[in-house]
């Protein structure tokens, strides 16, 4: 697409979801005052939302709802509709595009279900017929089975109950279950919302239209997806991409499982796709990954309310030494630096009270600070104002054996010294103060008041608290992660132009080592036999030691069978090989065998590929030999990949040792690991009926990198 076509036709869409959240006037066609019904509840959410904008009900069989007058259908409702919820059944549907069209409506949001999620094909096809439709009038549908949007500005919910408080944070669920229950438990933990929508089925606007969106929008500082498959997985990818360098983007998938997969088709008639290509795609992104709806709120709290974090180096105040210990420990695993007292800390406790010089470390003790001539603000302030501390996190006393008075008068004038600093916001500064998880009769104990009162009073002021310090520092490392790696450029790497293979459906291995050598990856040369007197003669053309590799169509996984014999020295080891080799093909049909010179030595990785049904091309690349599939010490990335992509892959694998050079070994070209990778991918993304590539392995030898052996699989 041209740029200026490309240009408009992203503002077109802007303008179109940018309307339906700042709408002046809404329609709820099948409104009704039978409180069991969403017709009635969406018109209690716009009422008891707020919201500032007209509303009009549509029932045919009403003439007064909630206080509202009713119309019989939309062309009797006077002027403009903005934005229309369908609460109606799926075959009434198509008659209301129709009346749709002629108020000139431009959004619709289908809350109406049973369709593609049934596996029905009947309802499939009426989803179908209805997109064509809608696309003919002109109309954009959200949907279907879908709970639609939650804009607090405008006064705009799909649940009850939910804060109406505007703030940065937007968000695009698949789910409507899961968007209100991230909107209602974040809200309690202090993050306020800009936006919010359930698209379900994603028929027409999906998840790469609505990132968009949330790209483009000043409103929107942070973004969370929860999302159960794609429709255009490197559009998808690519959006993902571009709005990581503005914005932090926390990622939510369901469907890992397989139990999780086949309910993604029920729910929202997704394919799931597979995890390591989402892992590859947020990988390489610098999207952050949550595990969970806790996870995501953790997240949230800590994009929402800290500056960006530009390293670890994290000090921890408060509580006693055993709690300072276990948060150290903690901060740690999460890959946060609790780092030695900076000097200019030191030199401050030693002024101070030089008793207490050499004493106090990180974590700084709160129980020895307050029998010392430190005044603890003064500590604090210490801490937070140290260049050598860019993360400080402060443990909030939950617990001690004083009274209501003494207790009470304590966390207080703790929670008062927290707001002081995080007033100064010279540091980036998170509270943690324990989950207690309360019973109802819990709430009239003195103690928790005070603690519930002052988890309160630290959020009203704007302060990330965490439940617990693995969660926290959690978070924050993530958060860290996320803005250490901002500033990396992302983009979409150039596809050569190269003339596409067209050779068979299951290569042999002389043709995709042709096939991969013509991509420019070497080879070791290998040359076919279809007989013993051939296979003996290449031998001696070769030069010994060579290898012998059969070459029979059912048989896909050759060493297993006993179909490869290595190191063969002479002629009679080759005669020798060459019998147990075509013996081992049973009653497989033999086309021949493969002659290969003998690479002796060298670390031996694997390079791959295989297609993900979302995202297309995915790249693998690790450890290899015939232990590959125990080890699994392998990684991924998404086509089409540049260098840094590549070079990022190679530095997932956990063995690291294996690349440095282990025993005296020389380190791996890591630059010639990387080439072969974007060589693959370029040759994979211009052969797309490429279904898999198998290069294993790929050996590094000091003159350079080899692939000995390969396979390909078409379509």
């Amino acid at each position: 697409m041209e740029p200026d076509r490309k240009n408009k036709t992203t503002s077109k869409l802007f303008a179109t979801i940018d309307s339906i959240f700042n709408s002046n006037s809404v329609a709820v066609v099948g409104a009704s005052d039978e409180t069991f019904s969403f017709g009635f509840h969406f018109m209690r959410y716009l009422i008891d939302s707020g919201y500032k904008g007209s509303i009009f009900p549509v029932n045919p069989k009403k003439k007064e709802i909630l206080n509202h007058k009713v119309y019989a259908d939309l062309t009797m409702i006077p002027g403009k509709i903005d934005y229309l919820i369908c609460c109606i059944r799926a075959d009434l549907v198509t008659g209301l595009i129709d009346q749709a069209q002629q108020k000139n409506v431009k959004v619709i949001h289908l809350l109406t279900g049973r369709f593609s999620e049934t596996g029905d094909p009947k309802a499939h096809e009426l989803e179908k017929h209805i997109l064509a439709k809608a696309q003919k009038a002109g109309i954009r549908l959200i949907g279907p089975n879908c709970m639609g949007i939650y804009a607090p500005r405008s006064g705009i919910s799909f649940n009850h109950d939910l804060s109406m408080e505007p703030g940065q944070v937007g968000g695009l669920c698949q789910s409507g279950g899961v968007a209100g229950e991230i909107v209602r438990y974040a809200s309690l933990r202090g993050v306020t919302f800009s936006k919010v929508i359930s698209y379900g089925n994603a028929l027409d606007l999906n998840e790469s239209d609505l990132l968009e969106y949330f790209y483009l929008d000043p409103e929107t500082k942070v973004i969370f997806i929860y999302i159960e498959g794609v429709k255009e997985g490197l559009r998808f990818l690519k959006i993902l991409k571009k709005t990581a360098t503005k914005k932090p983007v926390i990622l939510l998938k369901g469907g890992k499982s397989s139990a999780g997969k086949k309910a993604t088709i029920s729910h929202t008639a997704s394919i799931a796709g597979t995890e390591a290509a989402w892992d590859a795609a947020c990988r390489q992104s610098n999207i952050i990954r949550a595990s969970c709806i806790d996870e995501l709120t953790d997240l949230l709290v800590a994009f929402d309310k800290l500056p960006a974090i530009i390293s670890k180096k994290t000090g921890i105040i408060g509580g006693g030494g055993g709690k300072g210990i276990l948060a150290a420990d903690e901060c740690e695993n999460a890959g946060l630096n609790v780092i030695a007292l900076p000097d200019d800390v030191e030199k401050f406790i030693a002024k101070k009270d030089p008793a207490m010089s050499g004493w106090l470390g990180n974590p700084v003790d709160f129980s020895i600070v307050s029998g010392s001539k430190i005044d603890t603000i003064e500590m604090l302030n210490s801490l937070s104002l140290s260049p050598g501390i860019d993360i400080l996190l402060a443990i909030l006393t939950e617990d001690n054996p004083f009274d209501e008075i003494f207790w009470t008068e304590f966390i207080n004038k703790e929670v008062e010294n927290y707001i002081k600093i995080a007033k100064n916001r010279s540091r980036p500064f998170a509270v943690v103060m324990g989950n207690p998880r309360l019973n109802l009769s819990d709430v009239k104990n003195w103690r928790w008041k005070a603690f519930l009162k002052a988890q309160e009073t630290l959020q009203k002021s704007n302060i990330p608290v965490f439940t617990s310090t693995k969660t926290g520092a959690d978070a924050i490392s993530k958060a860290a992660e996320f803005y250490m790696r901002m500033g990396k450029k992302a983009s979409i790497p150039h596809i050569p132009e190269t003339k596409p293979e067209t050779t068979g459906t299951i290569l042999s291995e002389i043709e995709a080592k042709q096939a991969i050598s013509n991509a420019g990856i070497t080879v070791n040369e290998t040359l076919f036999a279809k007989t013993k007197k051939e296979a003996l003669e290449l031998s001696e053309k070769i030069g010994f030691p060579v290898v012998f590799k059969i070459i029979a169509p059912g048989i896909t996984h050759k060493t297993d069978a006993g179909g490869v014999y290595l190191d063969i020295k002479t002629l009679k080891d080759a005669g020798d090989a060459y019998d147990k080799v075509t013996a081992a093909a049973g009653k497989n049909k033999i086309l021949g065998i493969a002659v290969q010179k003998m690479i002796s030595q060298g670390t031996e990785f694997v390079a791959g590929m295989s297609r993900d049904p979302q995202f297309g091309p995915v790249l693998m690349f690790g450890i290899g030999g015939v232990h590959v599939e125990i080890i699994k010490d392998v990684v991924f990335g998404i086509a089409p990949l540049n260098k840094e992509d590549a070079m990022e892959m190679i530095s997932g694998i956990k063995n690291q040792q294996i690349l440095n050079g282990f025993r005296g070994e020389k380190p791996v070209n890591r630059e010639g690991i990387a080439d072969i990778l974007v060589k693959l991918s370029d040759y994979v993304m211009l052969n797309h009926d490429i279904e898999e590539i198998d290069i294993n392995p790929v050996i590094a030898t000091p003159a350079g990198l080899v692939a000995v052996d390969a396979r390909i699989i078409r379509k």
